[in-house]
């Protein structure tokens, strides 16, 4: 019996000069072993229902083509289905794809994918929503907010964001939540959760993340001096995080986190914006819910 792929490509990822061509899928996937579908996306959440058709059509393997966006549209379809999951890093940042060593290289990509060496990882929810790289509250959900998409220069796009929402520091969030039986009340620069060791871009503040220890890797940057966060910035591009005197990292399995002003929370998931329509947002880890194609 041949083996059911479904390719899910989206058009405008990174600067959406990427070409897969059915002819360069069929190099990799013969048509004597498999049966290939290519789907393009055409907005907002297609690749997701997509995913929910080929979970429907009983495929054995969705290869999501786009960044980290894409990808969670896509593998959130597949959580705990049996169907595998693919990656080919056609985005900007690229996180999770990165975690999973997927080369960047189209060509290289296909041959890993149809090797077919695939490994289950944990994912983690927020309420009844699933991230696979990271989620978190504070700058990083301010600069989602304040991106404006530039297919001709993505990264400079990111930047912009990140000087902007620098400038408009501090951010006004009171979150309250408690591990290990005590209670923190904290004002967070940052409030970062992780299931993989990579942000995107190359960046990271949880470089030990595991995707199959069953924790979730969570990191606090308290509220501190624009000058104290702009040597945080520093280190990071030379990767010396660790010197940082206000890092806080814990491992945990699940968490809630309440903003004691009783608003909404703001948050990012996998680079996407994610608003919240409550006071309190649950966390938690799912152990080895997802399969996936990796070379970890």
């Amino acid at each position: 019996m041949k083996t059911k792929v479904w390719f899910i490509i989206n058009p405008i990822s990174g600067r959406g000069k990427h070409t897969l061509e059915r002819s360069q899928i069929e190099n990799h996937f013969p048509e004597s072993t498999y049966t290939i579908e290519v789907h393009i996306t055409q907005y907002k959440l297609h690749a997701h229902h997509l995913a929910q058709m080929a979970v429907a059509q009983k495929v054995d393997m969705v290869v999501a083509c786009g960044g980290d966006g894409t990808i969670n549209e896509v593998a959130s379809a597949l959580v705990n289905t049996g169907v595998t999951l693919g990656c080919i890093p056609l985005g900007s940042g690229n996180g999770f794809a990165s975690h999973l060593r997927m080369p960047s290289d189209i060509s290289r990509a296909l041959c890993m994918i149809s090797d077919r060496e695939s490994t289950r990882i944990d994912i983690g929810k927020i309420d009844d929503s699933y991230f696979f790289s990271n989620m978190g509250i504070g700058f990083d959900a301010e600069v989602i907010h304040r991106h404006k998409r530039d297919n001709r220069n993505p990264f400079l796009a990111y930047l912009k964001a990140v000087l902007n929402a620098f400038k408009n520091y501090p951010f006004d969030y009171n979150l309250t939540f408690e591990i290990g039986n005590e209670t923190h009340k904290i004002q967070p620069f940052m409030f970062f959760i992780s299931n993989s060791n990579q942000m995107g871009y190359n960046f990271s503040l949880t470089p030990k993340a595991s995707l199959n220890d069953g924790k979730l890797d969570l990191v606090i940057i308290k509220r501190s001096s624009r000058l104290s966060i702009l040597t945080l910035g520093i280190l990071l591009l030379f990767k010396m995080e660790k010197f940082y005197p206000g890092l806080q990292y814990h491992s945990i399995e699940n968490l809630e986190v309440a903003h004691e002003r009783n608003e909404p929370i703001t948050c990012q998931k996998d680079g996407e914006l994610f608003p919240v329509s409550s006071d309190t947002i649950r966390i938690c880890v799912i152990p080895n819910a997802l399969n996936v194609i990796s070379n970890i």
